[in-house]
Formats: structure tokens, C-alpha cells, sequence
């Protein structure tokens, strides 16, 4: 009961809960401290409430805070779209910004950097569907890909969906073997 209670909301068939409002700090440090309690010296409750502690140490946006976050990062990083790591001269941020400009903006965006896309507006176009899919998983390997200059202006955005998505799994590991231990 301690750990459905503490942890369903976080979990779902198709990953983080999007209506979900975002991570309860204090009820999820209560419901650990009373895992570690109740079952004190079980190896695998020790490691996943410790692995938890140390996401928890700093707040966590919700599924819909970071899917808006993502909303506003995505023209930022349509402005630097060219610029890489290797070439991030005057040259290549005009060029960025004037294709970003010239371009429309396309939610269905499907053409693969391998065959002549642009690889920042595809990654973007993918990460953008999942998370109207509520998949924050495959949103955050998509950015995950990302290059150059776009790939530092998401960092902290792909730092937070890690995050969460460690806490989600964590919380399916909890989950999962309650069921183990009310069945045995």
C-alpha cells in the first residue's frame, strides 16, 4: 500500500502521466523514508530509494511543464540550426537565422538529416509529436541527438527529462516488486 500509493501516479501504460502535475517532493522523501523503514536491509529497496533520494534533491518539472519549456526552446533553436560545434563563426549564425526566417515552420517536419534535412528541425519535429504522443522517453532521444549550438540551448531541458524519466522508472521498479512481494 506504501509504495502504490506513493508511486501510481507517476507510472502508466504509455510512460510519465501527462495530467499529472508533477512530482509531490515531500509525500515521495515520506513514502522512501517509509520503504526504508519497513524493509530495511533489502538490497533492492536500499538501492532504488537511494538512486530516487538523489533525484529528488532538486525539484522536478511535470510532463506539461516540460512539454511547454520544449515549445519555447524549439524557435531558439531553429535560429541556430546551422551552427555546429566546429563552425559556430558570423558566417554560419546569419545563414542559421536566415533559414530559420525563410523556412516555415512544419509540425510534420519528416526529412532525415541522412537524406538532406535538416537534422536541429527533424529532431525538433520528432520530439515535438512524442511529446503530444506523452512520450517523454522518445522526445528526450530525439534532443538527445541533437548537435552544435541547439544542443547546448536544450541541455537543461534534456537534464530534466532524464530526471523525470529516472524517477518514472524507479517508481515502476518499486512497483513491480511490490507485486513480486505480495504474491510470494
Amino acid at each position: 500500500a506504501v509504495l502504490t500509493s506513493s508511486f501510481t501516479s507517476l507510472t502508466g501504460s504509455s510512460g510519465i502521466n501527462a495530467e499529472y502535475g508533477g512530482p509531490d517532493d515531500g509525500k515521495l522523501k515520506e513514502s522512501l523514508n517509509c520503504l526504508r523503514s519497513e524493509f530495511s536491509g533489502d538490497p533492492l529497496i536500499d538501492s532504488v530509494t537511494s538512486a530516487l533520494t538523489s533525484t529528488l534533491s532538486s525539484p522536478l518539472p511535470s510532463f506539461h511543464t516540460l512539454s511547454e519549456q520544449l515549445k519555447e526552446l524549439e524557435p531558439r533553436c531553429r535560429r541556430v540550426a546551422l551552427v555546429t560545434d566546429s563552425d559556430c563563426g558570423m558566417g554560419s549564425h546569419v545563414a542559421s537565422v536566415a533559414m530559420a526566417t525563410l523556412t516555415f515552420r512544419d509540425d510534420d517536419y519528416d526529412t532525415k538529416p541522412e537524406d538532406g534535412g535538416c537534422a536541429t528541425f527533424y529532431h525538433l519535429s520528432k520530439a515535438q509529436s512524442e511529446m503530444r504522443a506523452n512520450n517523454l522517453d522518445m522526445a528526450a532521444r530525439h534532443i538527445n541527438q541533437m548537435e552544435g549550438e541547439p544542443r547546448s540551448i536544450v541541455t537543461d531541458w534534456l537534464r530534466d527529462a532524464r530526471a523525470l524519466l529516472e524517477l518514472q522508472q524507479s517508481a515502476n521498479v518499486l512497483l513491480s516488486y511490490a507485486k513480486l512481494l505480495n504474491h510470494t
